[in-house]
């Protein structure tokens, strides 16, 4: 039942700093490995847009490949 995407729904809660923010896409790789999709990301604490409509719909729709940590920060590449 919990992995039926019609009757459950994972929704992510995180803030626009650097640790919550690695901390996420950690959350989504776990999630992705056990195969639970997340079906919304909120991010608290965001006074302006971080970019346009266009770039937020460029980044919705590109597959991520995969990701990799540089130190202290975590990368995704997109395709």
């Amino acid at each position: 039942m919990l992995r039926d995407p019609s009757v459950r729904a994972v929704v992510v809660v995180s803030t626009a700093e650097e640790m919550p923010a690695n901390e996420t896409l950690e959350i989504f790789s776990g999630l992705a490995e056990i195969d639970l999709a997340v079906a919304a990301l909120v991010v608290n604490q965001v006074h302006s847009a971080p970019c346009d409509a266009n770039t937020l719909a460029r980044l919705h729709a590109a597959p991520v490949s995969h990701t990799h940590h540089r130190s202290h920060e975590t990368v995704l590449e997109l395709v």
